[in-house]
C-alpha cells in the first residue's frame, strides 16, 4: 500500500459470483482497466475449509473478493462499468463495499463529477508487464521501489502469492505493474526480463491485457 491514500468503505467495491477459474491476477487486470486498484482481497477457493479436498463442490455463491481503488470516486465507476460484466462463464456482481450507498447515489454522483470534471471521466489506457518467480523474500514496497524507476506506474504493485498447498517444486509467485505509456513498460521488459533478483531470475513480459 503506498501512503497517501485516504482508505475508507467507499474506496471499496465487493465482486461476487466469480467463476473458479478466476484468480487474484485476472481481477487485478480487470479493475485497472477503469481505475488505479491499490489491492485485490484473496477470496475464499472452494477448498478453502479443506485444502485436501479436491472433490470439493463448487459454488459460486462462496467466492468473492474485495477490490480497493485509490479514491471513492473510482470505487463508484467500476460498479457501474463493470457490474454484471462475464468472466467466463458467470456475470460478476460489483457493488459498493458500503451497503448505505445505493445505485441512484452512485450515479448522481458519477454524473455530478463528470459534469464538473475538465475532461469525461472514461477508462484510460494503460500498459500492464506481469513479473514471475518472484522470490518469496520480495514484497511490494521492494517491487515498487526497483521498477518505479521505469516510469510511472498507474497503480501500486501486488504480489500473488503460489498457494501453499499446490504441489510444486518451487513457488510461482508472480505480480503485475501498469504503466502509462507503451514506452516505460517496454524499458522495464527489456532492462529486468533476465535478470537475477534477489535470489531468483525474473521473468517480465507484456500483461495479457
Amino acid at each position: 500500500m503506498t501512503g497517501g491514500e485516504i482508505i475508507t468503505n467507499s474506496n471499496v467495491v465487493y465482486v461476487g459470483n466469480i467463476d473458479q477459474r478466476v484468480d487474484e491476477c485476472l481481477l487485478y487486470e480487470l479493475m485497472v482497466q477503469v481505475g488505479p486498484v491499490i489491492s485485490v482481497s484473496r477470496f475464499p477457493r472452494e477448498t478453502d475449509n479443506d485444502p485436501m479436498n479436491k472433490d470439493a463442490v463448487f459454488d459460486p455463491s462462496n467466492r468473492y473478493a474485495f477490490v480497493q481503488f485509490k479514491t471513492p470516486i473510482d470505487a463508484q465507476y467500476c460498479c457501474l462499468i463493470l457490474n454484471n460484466c462475464r468472466l467466463y462463464d458467470l456475470p460478476i456482481k460489483v457493488a459498493p463495499a458500503n451497503p448505505s450507498a445505493t445505485l441512484h447515489e452512485i450515479t448522481e454522483n458519477i454524473k455530478n463529477t463528470m459534469a464538473s470534471a475538465t475532461s469525461v471521466i472514461e477508462p484510460h489506457a494503460v500498459y500492464g508487464i506481469h513479473i514471475s518467480n518472484i522470490d518469496d523474500t520480495v514484497d511490494e514496497e521492494k517491487l515498487s521501489e526497483t521498477f518505479r524507476s521505469f516510469g510511472h506506474m498507474i497503480s501500486f504493485p501486488q504480489i500473488f502469492r503460489s498457494d501453499p498447498f499446490e504441489e510444486s517444486e518451487a513457488t510461482t509467485n508472480t505480480a503485475l505493474i501498469y504503466y502509462n505509456t507503451k514506452e516505460e513498460a517496454n524499458e522495464a521488459i527489456n532492462a529486468m526480463n533476465g535478470q537475477h533478483y534477489f535470489d531468483r531470475v525474473l521473468r517480465v513480459e507484456a500483461s495479457r491485457r
